[in-house]
């Protein structure tokens, strides 16, 4: 069994990384780059297949095989790219880097393979940071099956869990706890879809819109910036005392959530509009919010919505979340006053994803 150096989250570590350096200029054909894939003899890999991934979005923006005598051409290459290269068809051999457009040579060496004993179930999603790379469940314990050498951070959603060094051809073991994390991620949008991210453990139909007294949503998407990633974007029209709703079911249609440990809600958004944030019971015939107002600056900033602050008015059944805090089905953003309204992240402080499924 390998080594293991594992680092719980709230541990700081200094890590830092050499980056190989090669003799030479990386080879600029009329249809990309070219680079020689050897396996870490030195040996030239056909048949190796290499990936390009987006830093920010890792969405992958071109693929290619090396040829007989190992060249492979890169097409939309660039400094702001991951590389990623696999052989042999149970992916043997691996890497995974940032991408040096000085290199003529890349290596690939022996895969490795990580496997989690750990305190917490199948609901957890974990990955390795800026990587592709996500953990499988098996009946009791993660796996990562096939993983390159580096050094990466284990993450649970968005949180730090641990720091791991990964040496070729390694098979690590570890336990590790994750179930006392106390931040959950609802929404970034960056898996490029309109489907929260609890809507993937407990599936609905994803966020909706529609306007109110006359309010019109002119578009809703979902954007990309490189330095947020994708993000919703509306635009409408609104006049007098109309508004927009932008929503979403916490989980699943027809359930409720007890969300009762909740601190704040943290929310990144730009917007000229006046907005309104929601959680709501809306079940067998009670429909009452916590609602809670932002008066956007016009610029990206985080907003952190807490517990007592919400705006009561009980004769339009406007109450204290925690009257309605343990069957919340609801989560929605309304609009007045305004013509766009741009959210990057929802974050609920005080809630981990094992007290979300109960």
């Amino acid at each position: 069994m390998a080594i293991l150096y594992v680092f719980i989250a709230f541990i700081l570590m200094a890590c830092s990384s050499d980056k190989e350096s090669f003799a030479g200029a990386t080879s600029e054909t009329t249809n990309g780059i070219a680079v020689k894939v050897v396996h870490m003899d030195s040996i030239p890999l056909p048949h190796a297949y290499l990936s390009l991934y987006e830093k920010n979005s890792l969405k992958k923006i071109s693929s290619t095989y090396s040829d007989s005598n190992g060249i492979a051409v890169l097409e939309n290459a660039t400094e702001e790219c991951y590389i990623e290269g696999i052989s042999e068809k149970d992916s043997s051999l691996m890497l995974w880097k940032e991408f040096d457009q000085n290199e003529t040579e890349i290596s690939l060496e022996k895969s490795s393979s990580i496997t989690i004993y750990t305190d917490s179930n199948s609901t957890h999603f974990l990955t390795l940071e800026n990587t592709p790379y996500q953990a499988i469940w098996e009946d009791g314990y993660f796996i990562f099956p096939h993983v390159p050498k580096g050094n990466f951070n284990m993450m649970n959603h968005t949180t730090m869990i641990a720091q791991i060094e990964v040496e070729a051809g390694a098979s690590i073991d570890t336990s590790l706890s994750i179930l006392n994390q106390k931040n959950y991620l609802f929404e970034d949008f960056d898996d490029g879809d309109l489907i929260n991210n609890f809507g993937k453990y407990s599936p609905n139909y994803g966020w909706y819109s529609r306007g109110i007294k006359g309010g019109e949503i002119d578009s809703i998407t979902l954007d990309y910036a490189e330095e947020l990633g994708y993000f919703l974007s509306a635009t409408f029209n609104i006049q007098d005392t109309a508004m927009i709703l932008i929503g979403t079911h916490i989980g699943n249609d027809s359930s409720a959530f007890n969300l009762s440990p909740l601190k704040n809600i943290k929310i990144k958004l730009k917007s000229d509009a006046t907005v309104f944030v929601a959680l709501e019971k809306d079940m067998e015939g009670i429909s009452k919010k916590a609602i809670w107002e932002i008066n956007p600056s016009g610029e990206w900033a985080e907003y952190t919505l807490a517990i007592g602050d919400e705006i009561v008015a009980e004769e339009i059944d406007q109450v204290p979340f925690k009257e309605i805090s343990d069957s919340i089905t609801l989560f929605t953003l309304f609009g007045s006053n305004g013509t766009y309204l741009q959210v990057d992240k929802i974050e609920f402080e005080g809630i981990n994803l094992t007290e979300l499924l109960k």
